[in-house]
């Protein structure tokens, strides 16, 4: 199971988001997309991974390569991942993906309201919502996400 405890960047006095909760992100929040808002709904029937991150976190960085591979390897499945870049300038994190080749869809959250939505503590945390909309699993700390443990782990919510 992804849930579970590592070291990461940054911390905060907050209580963790318990799984099997019904999720739920900022509606309207602004993405990275200039003309889009961002609204979870739209991903109904999907398992989503929902990453939060930052450029100047190092253990976020050693991770997105391996997020990118999980995208690639579950493209045909009803699957997506939603970043949540914190506290970051859109031209940063536009430069930080296009030197990764990242595509993922990201929302920005300037004021950390998102973060402490999720009652997320550090970075990265993750969160996986099951298609049916509940928090299933939590991952703190950066995960290899294309292992065969996490593509299995996905595989099966997706079907």
């Amino acid at each position: 199971m992804l849930v579970g405890l590592a070291s990461g960047c940054a911390s905060a006095d907050s209580t963790a988001e318990e799984t099997g909760d019904q999720a739920a992100l900022a509606k309207g929040a602004a993405t990275l997309r200039a003309s889009s808002e961002f609204d979870l709904d739209s991903y109904q029937g999907k398992v989503v991974v929902v990453n939060f991150w930052a450029t100047w976190c190092v253990p976020c960085r050693v991770e997105m390569p391996s997020m990118k591979r999980l995208e690639k390897n579950l493209k045909y499945k009803p699957f997506v991942i939603v970043t949540v870049n914190l506290q970051e300038s859109s031209e940063k994190i536009k430069k930080f993906y296009q030197n990764l080749k990242l595509t993922f869809d990201t929302l920005l959250d300037p004021d950390g309201k998102i973060f402490k939505l999720y009652n997320a503590s550090q970075l990265p945390t993750t969160y996986i919502i099951d298609k049916q909309g509940f928090m299933v699993a939590k991952a703190v700390g950066p995960r290899e996400w294309d292992s065969e443990e996490s593509i299995g782990y996905i595989i099966h919510l997706a079907t």
